[in-house]
């Protein structure tokens, strides 16, 4: 009863850090266009808007991991293990959740020791703002350990359930124990592909010494195709090419910092824009009509349905473009760039 209890209080926890995430992608989106007005109509770009979006879309990313987990909600790769047995899928998430804790306590580790030594330097950011950066980082590690908490969750619950899932397969319509070869067969099936799976890990791992492009490309394949997160895959992917390829624990750091740099570019924050674009087309069921629009202007020429859907899609190409404009107006270091593409700022 107890447990159950800690489990709805962590639940409750995420959802609400949830329902703050998706109130801070309003916020990057009304930001974003405050900014485009300014910038189009009155001709006077803001110096804070690009920066702080930046920090809210960390915010944003971070903090929602533990509810997506909830959700169920991460993405994953499911073309092999939709061919697989309940049962051997059942111990294969037990092998690839456990592997992902491992990662979690690696990025938590790594992010809070970070965090700490930018508390204590007290560095800021290099613009006009003067962000301490502890404060963005610190999402980090709390994300991060709140999915950690939920994550050995989860793993529990499927620890609890395994042995009944392993049971339900060794008896009999009667529900009695078989003893027959096929019987003892089904008993053996659910631990050929997680045995597999193991085994093509530590074959990758150990290729990395003899041939590293191999060995990464096996690494890649085995992680991607077990069924787990995408996120938690590519995560383990670089945990492993950093400890094995780039000097053991001391290269552990780059882990957070590379989920860091990840989020912290003007075009992550550019997909709040298109979400709520995209909400906006759906409810108010404008991309029909719009391409109906061009279907009817265009129909009647050959090929006419591919010259339409051209046209619909060249409307939000364009809208892409004025965007992009505004970001590389926001970095000089790109300008050079676009000078030699003949691209206007």
């Amino acid at each position: 009863m107890k447990g159950m209890r800690i489990g709805y209080v962590l639940d409750k926890i995420s959802v609400g850090f949830g329902l703050l995430s998706g109130i801070l992608l309003i916020c990057i989106a009304v930001l974003g266009t405050y900014e485009v007005v300014m910038r189009y109509f009155f001709n006077s770009p803001t110096v804070w808007v690009l920066e702080t979006t930046i920090y809210l879309a960390i915010a944003s990313t971070f903090l929602a991991l533990a509810y997506v987990l909830v959700e169920k909600a991460h993405v994953n790769v499911d073309f092999v293990v939709n061919h697989i047995p309940p049962r051997a899928v059942a111990v294969l998430e037990a092998c690839t959740s456990l592997l992902g804790i491992v990662y979690l306590l690696v990025l938590d580790w790594e992010s809070a020791k970070i965090t700490y030594g930018l508390y204590q330097s007290w560095e800021v950011s290099p613009t006009v703002l003067k962000v301490p950066m502890f404060i963005p980082n610190t999402c980090i590690t709390f994300g991060g350990a709140l999915l950690t908490v939920q994550f050995i969750r989860h793993f529990w619950n499927l620890m609890l359930r395994l042995p009944r899932l392993l049971g339900s397969g060794m008896r009999d319509p009667a529900g009695l124990p078989t003893t027959t070869a096929a019987g003892q067969e089904s008993a053996m099936s659910p631990y050929l592909i997680p045995t597999i799976f193991i085994f093509l890990l530590i074959a990758s791992l150990i290729l990395l010494k003899v041939n590293i492009y191999l060995g990464l490309l096996i690494l890649f394949m085995v992680l991607l195709f077990s069924g787990m997160p995408v996120s938690f895959a590519l995560g383990l992917f670089g945990v492993f090419g950093f400890y094995f390829l780039f000097g053991g624990t001391r290269m552990l750091v780059q882990v957070p910092v590379v989920a860091y740099s990840t989020v912290d570019s003007p075009i992550i924050v550019a997909l709040p824009l298109f979400a709520l674009t995209s909400c906006v087309l759906r409810n108010g069921q404008m991309g029909g009509r719009i391409f109906g629009f061009a279907n009817v202007l265009v129909r009647h020429l050959p090929g006419g349905l591919g010259i339409a859907s051209v046209i619909f899609c060249g409307l939000f190409c364009r809208d892409d473009r004025f965007q992009c404009r505004g970001c590389r107006n926001r970095h000089p270091d790109r300008l050079a760039g676009d000078a030699l593409q003949g691209i206007q700022p």
